[in-house]
């Protein structure tokens, strides 16, 4: 949580700088709730006996984030730090989220590694499967015209 919310202050200056538009209240409320909720449900973790049901709860999870980082970034009431470097990206060189993502991931995973973290199937699934959750979601709000801004 702590290093989290390190992180995301990083990510948000690096966003005023280049895309001032990605930032808004909802950055800020975002980045201290995920913070202080990952420090608190980190201590509640749990995992059953059996591996094909936690594979599902962990692909559940994983979909789960994605609709709802594709809400609320699709509302605009100022994305997360981390989002906020997808969409400028996205925004300057009209690239799609799903690629973005994945590929910001990826790095993310790398430097991760690099400093001596671990590398498991989640990780692994989260990468190649969030950015494409993400920019499903945006589609089908934008398609059928779900919320109205």
């Amino acid at each position: 949580g702590q290093a989290s919310l390190i992180s995301g202050l990083v990510m948000v200056v690096i966003s005023l700088i280049f895309d001032k538009e990605q930032i808004y209240w909802g950055t800020i409320i975002y980045q201290i709730v995920y913070s202080i909720f990952t420090d608190f449900f980190s201590n509640y973790l749990y995992y059953t006996n059996n591996q094909i049901i936690n594979f599902f709860i962990m692909i559940f999870g994983i979909i789960l984030f994605g609709i709802g980082t594709g809400i609320y970034s699709y509302v605009n009431w100022g994305k997360g730090p981390y989002e906020s470097i997808t969409f400028l990206f996205v925004n300057k060189f009209n690239w799609q989220i799903q690629y973005v993502r994945m590929a910001q991931d990826a790095i993310t995973v790398l430097i991760g590694y690099l400093l001596k973290g671990s590398v498991g199937l989640s990780t692994i699934c989260f990468v190649l499967i969030c950015g494409k959750v993400i920019q499903y979601t945006i589609n089908i709000i934008k398609k059928y015209n779900l919320i109205k801004i």
